[in-house]
């Protein structure tokens, strides 16, 4: 029996928790915990159907709130889906659907700081940089770096660390940033990339 084209349906959750994948009668269909945060289910429109109907559900960790909603998928096109936080409600959640292209972007960033300690909250992002950025004046002078250089590239990290401590990530990234293109160093360029991915995945 020819069962069709089968469509995909991805949805990525770059929070701790647990998401279920269910039918129109609530069944259970697939479900991922965290740790691997893309769901990706294929199905196959039934004969004539025009839409599939699925409900997706995340419940936090540790009893923190969670959301439920229906999708309907349609057989011409595969369904992309992420998981945000509800800026309006304290603890809420969004599922919403975003294109390819969207989906793809937030997926790689999150891989990029999926390996900081506790999942990459805002206090371990900051303890890592606070850790990796005490550099005192005995910090190592690249060979064609002046002194003067590298008292700059110091106080620029210095200020995102100030800038860091006050919420303003953005700003300390851009002084990450300036002090790498004076004092280039493998390990900072590291770390900015990383809070850079924590930036993106976190705006709307």
């Amino acid at each position: 029996m020819d069962l069709g084209v089968a469509h995909r349906l991805w949805v990525l959750i770059p929070e701790a928790g647990r998401l279920e994948l269910m039918d129109a009668q609530m069944r259970p269909l697939a479900g991922e915990r965290s740790g691997r945060p893309v769901l990706n289910h294929a199905f196959h429109p039934a004969a004539g159907a025009f839409e599939q109907v699925f409900v997706l559900r995340f419940e936090g960790e540790e009893g923190t709130a969670g959301t439920q909603r229906i999708v309907r998928a349609r057989p011409d096109r595969d369904s992309h889906w992420i998981l945000r936080r509800n800026t309006e409600e304290h603890d809420g959640w969004l599922l919403l659907e975003v294109e390819p292209e969207e989906f793809e972007r937030t997926a790689m960033a999150l891989a990029a700081i999926r390996d900081l300690p506790a999942w990459g909250t805002v206090d371990d992002l900051d303890e890592e940089l606070a850790a990796l950025l005490e550099l005192e004046t005995d910090h190592a002078l690249a060979p064609e770096m002046p002194p003067f250089a590298d008292e700059h590239a110091l106080r620029l990290r210095r200020e995102g660390m100030e800038r860091l401590g006050r919420g303003d990530y953005a700003g300390a990234l851009e002084r990450l940033e300036e002090s790498l293109q004076i004092l280039p160093d493998t390990e900072v360029a590291d770390r900015a990339a990383r809070l850079r991915s924590y930036l993106r995945l976190q705006s709307p």
